[in-house]
């Protein structure tokens, strides 16, 4: 960054709600967030959507809720 003549924003909204997005979700093709494997995927199968924090952190909490009880199954 200290290279960089300028900074812009690049403005988007929530594709869930509509507020300001400042993250980005990673989603399997049924829309449920994704908490583990590598950290960039590349690929059809897979999709990144702009989200608030909101969001964000509630379909995250919702993904690690799903996982703990998955193994809590077996």
């Amino acid at each position: 960054m200290e290279l960089a003549d300028a900074i812009e924003e690049v403005k988007t909204t929530c594709r869930f709600c509509n507020r300001k997005a400042v993250f980005n979700l990673r989603h399997d093709p049924e829309g449920r967030a994704l908490v583990d494997g590598p950290t960039v995927l590349l690929g059809t199968e897979e999709c990144y959507s702009p989200t608030c924090f909101e969001c964000y952190q509630s379909r995250i909490d919702e993904a690690k809720a799903a996982a703990a009880g998955e193994f809590t199954a077996r």
